[in-house]
């Protein structure tokens, strides 16, 4: 405005008029005059300037910004019940205050629609936690029985084995001579072989264990793991033909070796 001429520049109060909020200044009898710029304006009480309901609340804000010499704000709706009113009393000097009254309305609306939103956003993500809380459930009781079934499975495998290993074993020590040098090979590799299956089986237990339990990590090389694989599936690669070509020089790992 500075930089207008006097016959450019507008009146105070059209200035005043542009914004939505309204501004009083109250002595400290209660009487507020409105500050528009005009250079008479009539006195009317505060608590004209709100409804009925809402003075107690007004006279309590001037109070303690008076004697606090701080800034209080209340909300309230206008006459009519539509919309939002924000009303800010701040001190000034001489036990006077400053009122200054706006509309919030759209704020207000924005605020509410922000908080209907948040209270559907947090029962959607408690709905969300008590299905996974369930989902949980299902399935520590899942791997329980899982657990359960390997144990179970493991120990009635664990039998057959012991009685062909145990069988086998006194074949070959009641034939003792008669068995020639290819019939006492199979015998060892019948034994090898349901001593094979037995760590298998346990190692099946254990596998269905992971995670429950602290594994025993250690350095393994894979230059000893690689034969003991191919052993176990000699069978399948000799029935297949199959040819199984191992890199040289393997790396370690460190991992649970079983």
């Amino acid at each position: 405005l500075a930089g207008l001429g006097e016959d450019q520049q507008p009146d105070l109060a059209t200035v005043m008029a542009a914004f939505s909020d309204r501004h009083y200044r109250v002595d400290r009898a209660g009487q507020a005059r409105a500050v528009t710029g005009a250079r008479t304006a009539e006195l009317q009480p505060v608590s004209s300037l709100v409804p009925a309901e809402v003075r107690d609340r007004l006279a309590n804000a001037l109070s303690v910004s008076r004697s606090e010499g701080r800034v209080t704000e209340l909300t309230f709706a206008p006459d009519h019940g539509e919309g939002r009113l924000e009303l800010r009393v701040a001190p000034l000097p001489s036990q006077e205050v400053a009122v200054s009254i706006r509309d919030i309305s759209e704020l207000a609306a924005a605020r509410d629609a922000l908080a209907a939103l948040t209270e559907s956003l947090e029962d959607e993500v408690r709905a969300r936690t008590a299905e996974l809380e369930d989902t949980n459930v299902e399935l520590a009781r899942s791997n329980a029985d899982l657990e359960q079934f390997a144990y179970l499975a493991s120990h009635d495998l664990q039998e057959p084995l012991r009685m062909v290993s145990t069988f086998v074993d006194k074949l070959a020590k009641r034939l003792g001579d008669d068995l020639d040098e290819r019939a006492t090979q199979y015998v060892e590799f019948a034994v090898d072989g349901a001593e094979r299956m037995s760590d298998l089986i346990d190692g099946l237990l254990q596998y269905s264990r992971a995670g429950r339990s602290e594994a025993e990590l250690t350095r393994v090389d894979l230059d000893t793991v690689v034969p003991s694989v191919l052993q176990t599936l000699s069978a399948l690669v000799d029935e297949h033909g199959a040819e199984v070509i191992v890199a040289g020089d393997l790396s370690a790992v460190h991992t649970d070796e079983l």
